[in-house]
């Protein structure tokens, strides 16, 4: 199955840290109505995710604990992959 990027500005993010937790809830809110193809996916075999990339130095914040339970509401898993300072090339330089 294809993925749905939602990429907020990751300066912004940076910049104003708690912007992350409201910027997934909003993502899991505009997800709500697709309850349903989650279920279906899921029942034939597939699976559904959000998945969080933490880049640019970004490495941080606190969720609620709402956040998880409406992840559940939904059936999606929460995956978290972090890059951030890692080199983009192997020919860059390392930190």
């Amino acid at each position: 199955m294809g993925g749905i990027r939602f990429t907020p500005d990751p300066e912004h993010l940076a910049a104003t840290p708690e912007r992350f937790a409201s910027d997934l809830l909003r993502l899991i809110d505009a997800l709500g109505p697709h309850q349903e193809f989650f279920a279906e996916v899921k029942a034939d075999g597939g699976t559904a995710s959000i998945i969080i990339q933490f880049m640019h130095g970004f490495l941080a914040d606190e969720l609620s604990s709402t956040t998880p339970a409406r992840l559940a509401e939904l059936d999606l898993s929460l995956g978290i992959e972090c890059y951030a300072g890692l080199p983009k090339s192997p020919t860059a330089p390392t930190l």
